[in-house]
């Protein structure tokens, strides 16, 4: 997995423009440096001009693997795995997914062709922020790589009712009596902050949003993990997005 090499050339961080030659780097305050890692020379080229029409901002940096990054270059913002047709329920698979977390201090997003709960939940578990299908659109696949830069976590909605409607004793078609059942437990306060959790906010930015200290949102969520019975924040988000579910 991701073995081949790339050129001197496409190793340099860089933007691609319309044609497919490089340009100078942004310079803008608000550029954001993004290493892309795909094995396969054709899709990392398409993407990486793509996300560079899309994110003017957005200095993409294509590489074949995290050992082609030129010694001395600097550390970037935020990292796109692109797996393709690789499904993270597979071992070898999660752990070079674990290798790369591990391998880099910037926040990892995964592009996957799987739509597979399994590879979403190996993906979370080995230090990704996001697990993206590449069924997304490419305005949406941006604004997920800006949730991921900003501190949040980002799974597709649809793995999150696949993954509700699996869990042993859940009932598949919950009535309105038994959510509002559910959500009744919470306080106002606390639904708020749920309804944000569920989209992959961090705290900061849910108590930007909401007015309040970030230290009040830590102890919000310690209420919240605990009637949720959530060992992490990962779960906790899967199982408010079932119960704020309109």
């Amino acid at each position: 997995m991701l073995k081949d090499r790339v050129s001197p050339l496409e190793a340099r961080p860089a933007v691609v423009n319309l044609h497919g030659s490089y340009v100078p780097p942004a310079t803008a305050d608000n550029a954001v440096s993004i290493l892309l890692c795909d094995a396969r020379p054709l899709t990392r080229q398409c993407l990486a001009q793509a996300l560079a029409d899309c994110w003017p901002e957005a200095n993409v940096l294509p590489v074949a693997a995290l050992r082609d990054i030129a010694s001395g270059s600097p550390p970037s913002d935020l990292v796109l795995l692109n797996l393709g047709p690789a499904s993270a329920a597979i071992p070898e698979v999660a752990q070079e997914v674990e290798r790369i977390s591990a391998s880099v201090e910037a926040p990892l997003a995964v592009l996957s062709d799987v739509d597979d709960v399994r590879a979403a939940a190996a993906v979370l578990r080995r230090g990704a922020r996001a697990y993206i299908s590449t069924s997304s659109e490419l305005a949406v696949l941006v604004s997920i790589l800006h949730l991921v830069r900003a501190g949040g976590t980002y799974v597709p909605t649809s793995l999150i009712e696949t993954a509700a409607a699996a869990a042993p004793g859940h009932d598949a078609t919950p009535t309105r009596t038994a959510l509002s059942t559910i959500a009744d437990t919470f306080t106002p306060k606390e639904i708020e902050i749920m309804d944000r959790l569920k989209d992959g906010k961090p705290n900061k930015i849910i108590a930007y949003e909401l007015d309040i200290c970030e230290s009040t949102v830590k102890v919000h969520m310690r209420h919240i993990m605990g009637k949720l019975n959530a060992t992490n924040r990962t779960q906790a988000a899967l199982l408010a997005q079932h119960i704020l579910v309109k």
